[in-house]
């Protein structure tokens, strides 16, 4: 496997571990920022009914009292706000008002079970402001804004409280099988408005969707630069430095100039440097493009690296130095070549001339910082 290869199975590794993150975070954003808009619609649906409730109770019940009309069902604040929405539902059926009660004057008003479990949750608890709730229906999610209904007003009673006190005109419209033995400050029943979640969930779903996708395509165009660039800056210098390095190993004499690569000022000095002894088939100066290694070993330089000291080592032909002399009882006087050591210290000595007479000095290194003793003692 190469290393082009491991790169990118690291890095998509660790994109797909984002990805999961974020498709998780988005996906709980998208769903509550739906929950919200539709909480939204079904607060404004309250407001409205109750708006509607508030204008018939303070406008149009005391004009149908001044003319003398002994009962009126237009004259009920619920009943207005509920025959309002009625007639929104004809276009939007999957939207629902009601104000439901346990014991309605209107049959049509009784509670079904899920709203009667609403209702006797504001009469347990009389601080309990409003309800939020969702339930599955055969069109999908439903999500229901509830309001207590409490008998603040004691003229209410007047018409709830017995039979006998309620005007003969509810009677004959509505019987005494409902709507009374109401108490001052009890909840009656709730306000519910529903509002379908279905066509804010799709939203929420394909907005994820393209955010999962933008990120993708993101992922790909950057891990294509990141190849393209890897490959220009990286696997295309080492390959040609590794071919050239087999190729001196080899003992080739005619192996092209490696020119470094690069805007580094000590690449920039050594290149200028070296173009007057190109014909002693000087080939690199290791160190040139890249900070020296500072870590304990490696050649004789690194001991000045370490104090912030330029170090430069000038590589020769390998010949037999990896394979039988390095470090090993053949390493004799008799294995040098004469000739190579006649080309090496020709070009140190003129690297040394060009440091010596230069204007200014070679640029540094930053020092380093110490080891710690647990390091050091490594």
């Amino acid at each position: 496997m190469n290393l082009q290869t491991k790169f990118n199975l690291a890095l998509s590794g660790a994109f797909v571990i984002g990805l999961a993150l974020a498709a998780g975070f988005a996906f709980k954003l998208a769903g509550d920022t739906a929950r919200r808009d539709v909480l939204h619609e079904a607060s404004l649906m309250a407001s409205e009914g109750e708006g509607a409730s508030a204008y018939t109770d303070q406008e149009v019940a005391p004009l149908l009292n001044k003319e003398g009309t002994s009962f009126a069902p237009q004259s009920i604040p619920f009943l207005a706000a509920q025959d309002q929405f009625r007639r929104v539902k004809k276009d939007w059926p999957d939207y629902s008002y009601k104000d439901a009660a346990l014991n309605p004057t209107n049959p049509a008003d009784k509670a079904a079970d899920w709203e009667a479990v609403l209702i006797n949750r504001f009469r347990a608890d009389p601080s309990l402001k409003r309800i939020v709730s969702q339930r599955d229906t055969p069109t999908g999610p439903v999500l229901s804004l509830s309001k207590p209904i409490r008998i603040s007003d004691p003229t209410c009673l007047q018409c709830h409280s017995t039979p006998d006190k309620a005007p003969p005109g509810m009677i004959a419209l509505y019987g005494t099988a409902g709507g009374f033995g109401w108490k001052l400050n009890e909840a009656v029943g709730a306000q519910i408005v529903s509002v379908p979640m279905s066509v804010a969930l799709a939203h929420a779903n394909r907005s994820f969707l393209y955010f999962l996708g933008g990120l993708a395509i993101v992922f790909l165009v950057t891990l294509a630069a990141l190849n393209v660039l890897l490959r220009m800056m990286v696997v295309r210098p080492v390959t040609a430095i590794a071919r050239m390095a087999d190729d001196v190993s080899l003992g080739k004499a005619d192996v092209p100039e490696y020119v470094p690569k690069g805007n580094d000022e000590i690449a920039s000095i050594f290149k200028q440097w070296a173009a007057p002894i190109r014909d002693l088939e000087f080939q690199a100066v290791a160190g040139a493009t890249s900070a020296p290694t500072r870590e304990p070993g490696g050649t004789d330089s690194t001991s000045f690296s370490w104090i912030g000291l330029d170090g430069f080592g000038f590589m020769q032909d390998p010949l037999e130095y990896g394979s039988r002399t390095h470090h090993s009882n053949m390493d004799l006087y008799d294995r040098v070549q004469v000739g190579d050591v006649m080309q090496g210290a020709a070009i140190e000595a003129w690297f040394v001339y060009n440091t010596a007479t230069r204007p200014s000095m070679l640029p540094r290194l930053d020092i380093p910082a110490p080891l710690s003793r647990s390091a050091a003692a490594k």
